[in-house]
């Protein structure tokens, strides 16, 4: 499996967080001090933010990927 696709699946699993919601994760709301993860209102289906907990594992994958694609602004670039 692709690791981005791998990526991507951990994260699913490990936040609970809706597929749409967790391919377009931003950089701008991940809150790496309290490893936390803020979906914005306009991005969540019932219209008010929601405060996702990462997980140790989740907080190193997404460690992972900043190192990477931090340039981009997103999580996964497409």
């Amino acid at each position: 499996m692709i690791p981005t696709t791998q990526d991507y699946i951990r994260l699913l699993m490990l936040t609970g967080a809706r597929r749409d919601n967790v391919a377009g994760l931003r950089w701008e709301d991940v809150n790496w001090n309290e490893q936390l993860w803020r979906i914005p209102p306009g991005l969540a289906k019932a219209g008010s933010a929601i405060e996702v907990p990462l997980v140790p594992e989740a907080v190193e994958i997404l460690e992972r990927r900043f190192a990477r694609h931090e340039k981009s602004g997103y999580c996964f670039p497409s």
